[in-house]
């Protein structure tokens, strides 16, 4: 399967010089419901809940996320976990299309950006990611005290379907395995993960050397808008 991911052109040198990714921590995501776990504060006033006695212990675990046990806001409560969470993952974010105009004006500096396209049959690949299909649903899944306890954080590929025309893949990795660049968490990848780089319609002509230069092939591919309809076609560039 291949799948692709967006990028502004100031990520160009991050991506062929570096041959980098990172690793986003999910409190940094443009999606505010991104991560936020749908569960409940009143755990924390109780002394047993969904069969777990509420000790010391979980709370001091929690002790962020408690705030004022006497009037801790549910919202702020779920962005606290949200928070924790960030502490502990990071995520990086894949598509199955390179022809989208949406992500293109969104991800890849108003066309001026590029696409990577990734072979995810790639033996590297497969020994270091496990990458999962992002669900788009309407409601919030719920989410268990238990669930938060034993790191069972399922909902992170979970998504409104407000971002379905996104058709995300996820990558979902500790950031204990990544190399941390000041809070900025990231892993190195081999030459031969990267199949293709689709330049932007927007794209200086400089930039397109530079890619022309690290593929070694005189031929890429753009994208292009359609001359009648609203699409976005990949096409050989000379």
């Amino acid at each position: 399967m291949k799948l692709y991911k967006y990028y502004p052109i100031t990520s160009l040198s991050f991506i062929i010089d570096k041959q980098t990714f990172r690793f986003t921590q999910p409190n940094q995501f443009n999606d505010l419901y991104d991560s936020l776990p749908n569960i409940k504060c009143e755990a924390l006033r109780l002394k047993k809940y969904e069969g777990i006695n509420i000790n010391q212990n979980i709370k001091t675990l929690f002790k962020d996320e408690i705030l004022n046990k006497h009037n801790a806001n549910e919202l702020q409560f779920q962005e606290n976990i949200q928070n924790k969470i960030s502490k502990e993952v990071g995520v990086l974010c894949l598509t199955s299309t390179s022809e989208n105009t949406l992500m293109w004006s969104h991800y890849a500096s108003n066309h001026s950006g590029f696409v990577i396209e990734i072979d995810t049959n790639n033996q590297w690949f497969q020994n270091n990611f496990i990458v999962k299909k992002v669900v788009y649903k309407n409601e919030r899944t719920k989410v268990t005290f238990k669930d938060i306890l034993n790191k069972q954080y399922d909902f992170i590929y979970e998504k409104s379907k407000d971002w379905i025309y996104e058709n995300e893949y996820r990558i979902v990795m500790p950031l204990f395995g990544c190399k941390d660049n000041n809070n900025i968490y990231t892993m190195e990848f081999p030459t031969n993960l990267i199949t293709n780089i689709i330049c932007g319609y927007r794209m200086e002509d400089k930039y397109i050397e530079k890619i022309k230069e690290y593929l070694n092939d005189d031929v890429i591919c753009q994208v292009n808008p359609d001359s009648t309809n609203y699409k976005m076609r990949e096409r050989e560039l000379i």
